[in-house]
């Protein structure tokens, strides 16, 4: 037993090439599942992940998307939508990813099946394309890099919406656009980059709106960073005009669901949203720490954003902004770019803006996912530097993040659980040990990683058990067996009822 545990902790699978690449796609799946398989969800029980908008809208559109291919009708239009509509734009908010082209493989009355096997699909892709960044971007892979790309396809805001089923490709394909953006900057071909943005724009422009936005933020300081390592290939002249032609280029190759989308949305009532002006901030950037520890229960209706990724990320920032090994232009602009990320958050008018000049309906804070993303990086850039930092630099940190536990747990404003102040804790000090050897230099650094690997494995399955936990609870989960069961009946009735007329009613204000 102990020679086999100390096997696990010192040995590399070395029969599969790039072992920790494959581990980064089944590690998030693998534990997603067995929280699934926790709460019963089909086919390990009656339960079924719809809940909220998925139970009511989107599903419905997926079941309707799926009849339509099947039976080779149009994609154009529907009568089985209110008194009928155009469906195209529909599609393009809801279902245009390629990934539910898989729900053809499933019956009607398995639908809820197909969903749970893409939320458990773009998991594992979120983390495998976040590992294959910093593997192509720095050569380096191992159990960190395996934790870091984990923390990502678990992230709070996955754990928070899953079920808004059209955004989570964006999660997916960031990593793998800002890999294709450095490539290019490297004087390779720009095709990852245009296939990977392209797929994001198709799948859901809206969400992809603010990877957009994100990325015009976030190339400089990649261009930096690759001028610094002397791996840059192109002028800044011309690396500016690459990126704004080949996002262009990728725009407009979803031309096809993009200009009838947007003639169709200067209809919407969302088209004219009063501008928030003169407001103050929504919460203290004190408020927004909480959302790292551990137990920050999804917040779906209205509350902080759910930007949690892992507690270590608390002690990582500051040991990142204090890391010499890191040019001090490139801690700046990373630091800075994250503080806007959370004053875009905070500041109503900035949130506004990001939101397309809209007001959002609930799920507040829809572009929070980019914060967990860039602050992910840094860790990971701060993790090819750590070796070297002062010991008393990783007390300074620690000591931070449990004063402020001690601060919150006594501030009288949050409604606490043990689990919230306490857990953290734990885990704060658990991570302050082992960083403390990854800066020494530990020569029995393997160890310490995959002990730093399996901590973190340990919090974010606690954290996914949470969330899904809190959503049930708060919103509740489908009885899998019950949903759509009379639905060939009801329209067998309807259609029976009709006869040979046809007709629609709607109901409208008094004049």
């Amino acid at each position: 037993m102990k020679s086999g545990f100390k096997k696990l902790l010192t040995t590399d699978i070395k029969a599969i090439p790039h072992e920790y690449q494959v581990a980064s796609f089944l590690l998030p799946v693998f534990l997603l599942l067995v929280t699934f398989i926790s709460k019963h969800i089909h086919p390990f029980g009656d339960g079924a992940l719809f809940t909220c908008d998925l139970y009511y809208q989107m599903a419905p559109i997926l079941a309707e998307l799926r009849h339509k291919i099947l039976a080779g009708e149009s994609l154009f239009f529907t009568w089985n939508i209110g008194m009928g509509t155009n469906f195209w734009p529909t599609i393009a908010y809801y279902a245009a990813s390629p990934l539910n082209l898989l729900l053809l493989l499933f019956p009607q009355k398995n639908l809820y099946d197909g969903i749970t096997l893409l939320i458990l699909l773009r998991a594992g892709l979120s983390g495998l394309f976040f590992s294959l960044l910093i593997y192509k971007k720095d050569r380096k892979e191992g159990p960190w890099i395996l934790a870091l790309s984990t923390a990502y396809a678990l992230c709070g805001y996955v754990m928070s919406y899953f079920w808004v089923v059209m955004w989570m490709d964006a999660i997916v394909l960031l990593p793998l656009i800002v890999l294709g953006l450095w490539k290019m900057i490297t004087g390779e071909k720009p095709h990852l980059y245009i296939a990977a943005l392209f797929l994001a724009i198709f799948s859901n422009f809206y969400i992809a709106f603010f990877l957009c936005i994100f990325l015009v933020l976030f190339a400089p300081l990649l261009y930096l960073e690759a001028q610094q390592k002397h791996v840059a290939k192109l002028k800044p002249l011309k690396a500016g005009l690459s990126f704004a032609g080949y996002s262009l280029l990728s725009a407009g190759l979803s031309g096809v669901l993009l200009v009838p989308t947007l003639a169709a949305l200067t209809n919407t009532s969302a088209a004219s949203d009063s501008v928030p002006w003169l407001s103050g901030l929504s919460f203290p950037f004190f408020d927004i720490l909480q959302r790292f520890l551990l137990h920050a229960d999804p917040v779906i209706r209205s509350g902080l954003p759910n930007v949690y990724c892992g507690v270590v990320i608390m002690i990582l920032i500051p040991l990142y902004a204090l890391c010499a090994k890191i040019p001090i232009w490139r801690r700046a602009v990373s630091l800075a770019l994250s503080f806007f990320l959370y004053l875009s958050m905070s500041y109503p008018f900035l949130d506004f803006l990001w939101n397309g000049m809209h007001d959002t309906n609930q799920i507040p804070y829809r572009q929070a996912f980019l914060l967990p993303f860039l602050l992910l990086y840094m860790a990971a850039d701060l993790f090819l530097n750590i070796e070297g930092t002062a010991r008393s630099t990783v007390f300074f940190s620690s000591g931070a993040v449990l004063a402020y536990l001690v601060l919150l747990n006594r501030s009288g404003e949050l409604i606490k659980n043990y689990w919230l102040i306490y857990g953290s804790a734990a885990f704060v000090i658990v991570y302050s040990v082992l960083l403390i050897r990854f800066c020494s230099g530990d020569r029995n650094r393997s160890f310490v990683e995959k002990l730093f690997l399996y901590t973190m494995i340990f919090e974010l399955f606690f954290a996914a058990e949470f969330a899904l936990s809190y959503i049930d609870k708060t919103e509740q989960l489908t009885y899998a067996p019950s949903y759509g069961t009379y639905a060939e009946e009801i329209a067998a009735d309807l259609s029976e009822s009709d006869g040979d007329q046809f007709y629609r009613t709607c109901m409208v204000p008094e004049l």
